[in-house]
């Protein structure tokens, strides 16, 4: 989570693949993107804000990480591993 630059009630977070913008006030959610389209053929099953460092100032460009889930042929269905 990020607070924002200017607005002291705005937080910026992630959640799967998808990026929100939060109103601490009117308790109010707002998707900004989701990066799932971005990879249609790719595992992406998360972004994420860690140590990446922050938003631009006018929160415009975020560094964002993302993570992939890797399946094996041999068994479907079963989670190896995450990138």
């Amino acid at each position: 989570m990020r607070w924002d630059n200017t607005d002291p009630v705005i937080l910026y977070s992630t959640y799967a693949t998808r990026f929100y913008k939060y109103n601490i006030v009117n308790d109010k959610i707002t998707l900004l993107h989701d990066f799932k389209s971005d990879f249609p053929n790719e595992p992406v099953v998360r972004v994420y804000m860690a140590e990446e460092g922050d938003g631009s100032d006018d929160r415009r460009y975020w560094p964002l990480s993302s993570g992939a889930m890797i399946l094996s042929e041999q068994g479907m269905g079963k989670i190896h591993g995450t990138i």
